[in-house]
């Protein structure tokens, strides 16, 4: 997103300055951009046309883009969380698979088969989103795909409990900065 604003900005500032610096080149009876004036010369064009100096602008359009607050939630960054107990691991493979590992495992450990749904013999999946907040923790907890018999509320409840584990997530970056990023995760309840 930040990408595209930047290009349309560059866009806008060629659109503007081609209006300014060459209007009245381009200017005839007709004002089309196809029939520009026969008496001027391609040479005659170039010397009229100044570009504006690099040292005139205050302040670069770039900075005014990435200087605000990032609050989009990104399902791919450059960086993603990592689960703590694997921020030490060297490269960013070892860390993501470390993450996929230690994160099924703290939910497995944590969930409970609800009494209500073992005695139905329900089975199935629940599909959870969540997003690992700038600061590492757990937010926006939502099922997107439910079972019934408290299956989803269960789900919720242990991605819950991610925010009250000793350290938190290590939050994902994108251009060495801190970002929201989301998570879908299938949980299989079988008896």
């Amino acid at each position: 997103m930040p990408l595209l604003k930047s290009l349309l900005f560059y866009t806008l500032i060629t659109f503007v300055l081609l209006n300014v610096c060459c209007t009245p080149l381009i200017t005839s009876t007709n004002s089309t951009l196809t029939n520009p004036p026969k008496s001027a010369s391609i040479d005659q064009v170039e010397e009229k046309i100044e570009a504006p100096k690099i040292e005139q602008l205050t302040e670069k359009p770039s900075q005014k883009l990435t200087d605000k607050e990032d609050n989009n939630i990104y399902t791919i960054a450059e960086e993603l969380p990592v689960f703590p107990g694997c921020e030490n691991l060297t490269s960013e493979n070892e860390r993501r698979s470390c993450t996929e590992k230690a994160l099924v495992q703290f939910i497995y450990q944590n969930l409970r088969y609800p009494v209500k749904a073992r005695k139905k013999g329900i089975e199935g999946v629940v599909i959870l989103t969540f997003v690992i907040s700038k600061k590492g923790y757990v937010k926006d907890i939502t099922i997107v795909q439910d079972i019934g018999a408290g299956c989803g509320d269960e789900v919720k409840r242990v991605a819950s409990l991610m925010n009250y584990m000793p350290k938190q997530w290590r939050p994902g970056k994108q251009r060495g900065k801190k970002i929201f990023v989301k998570y879908t995760l299938p949980i299989r309840f079988k008896l």
